[in-house]
């Protein structure tokens, strides 16, 4: 028998490839992709207690952190100057959303589960970072301006109620902003199984629709909902390659590059990748 859809509870789903620890099922009926069975909290605190993300991925000074700082750069050209607001970013990494959004003026504070990511975070942008889970993290209700959930929401194992909380915290009148893999996206199509977002740390894949009816029950309203435009390296597809094999297409990928000057690999462009770009308003009291 065919798992439940967390979301709409259909089994009308499908098998759509199979990870190290369980497999991502897709949703017909509403067209989520989740991981199934989830793994055990145990299991997840263990993973970001022992994550290797910065050995993986490289210094966060070099063409990694450049990358990242044009991603932030872009997505604040569309949330505009703050004027000492208060912000939240949840999964903060290596704290370059944090980095950007005092930048531009809000008074940004980061949650990060890894404890190695939150000290490099911390101290590479003198910013506060709270080492822990978002849901074991408590503030006083509509304390932000604006609350973001970069590349975040797809890691949660209950992201109707870390949606739930994360919109509680904002004030009447900010924005909630999501970043997340888009499984109706172009890309999702194209790679089907061997879609690159398909990872063991990510437990659900939403589309448009989905989270636009999430906002709309927490009282948002959608003011931005596009694709995320992406900085990236052929050095960085070739790593993200390596981690996370996909047959034929990584072999192919990596004789391709060995013919390919290291200048040339390092060098910076820009593509949608299947990236969902979303913001959000939460409705002003009426009295």
């Amino acid at each position: 028998m065919q798992p439940k859809c967390p979301f709409c509870k259909s089994r009308n789903n499908k098998k759509l490839r199979q990870l190290t620890y369980n497999c991502v099922f897709f949703c017909h009926n509403c067209r989520l992709g989740f991981q199934y069975p989830l793994l055990k909290k145990n299991s997840i605190k263990k993973y970001y207690k022992e994550s290797i993300y910065p050995q993986v991925w490289g210094d966060h000074t070099g063409s990694f952190g450049e990358m990242k700082k044009i991603t932030y750069q872009w997505i604040f050209k569309h949330l505009g100057k703050g004027r000492g607001e208060k912000l939240l970013d949840i999964g903060t990494g290596y704290g370059f959303a944090l980095l950007e959004a005092k930048r531009k003026g809000y008074q940004p504070v980061g949650i990060e589960p890894s404890p190695e990511l939150s000290k490099i975070a911390s101290k590479a942008h003198g910013v506060k970072v709270i080492n822990d889970f978002f849901e074991n993290v408590k503030f006083p209700i509509e304390s932000f301006h604006l609350v973001s959930m970069f590349d975040s929401i797809e890691h949660m194992l209950n992201p109707q109620a870390s949606l739930k909380k994360a919109a509680a915290l904002v004030k009447p009148g900010g924005f909630l902003v999501i970043t997340t893999p888009d499984i109706n996206s172009l890309s999702a199509k194209l790679f089907y199984k061997y879609w690159f977002h398909l990872k063991n740390e990510h437990y659900y894949y939403f589309n448009k629709e989905i989270l636009k009816n999430l906002l709309l029950k927490n009282g948002f309203t959608v003011k931005i909902s596009m694709g995320q435009k992406r900085p990236l390296t052929l050095k960085y597809i070739e790593n993200h390659f390596r981690i996370y094999p996909i047959p034929f297409l990584s072999i192919t990928f990596r004789h391709l590059l060995s013919l390919v000057p290291t200048k040339i690999k390092n060098k910076i462009f820009t593509i949608y990748d299947g990236n969902l770009f979303m913001v959000a308003q939460k409705s002003v009291k009426i009295a």
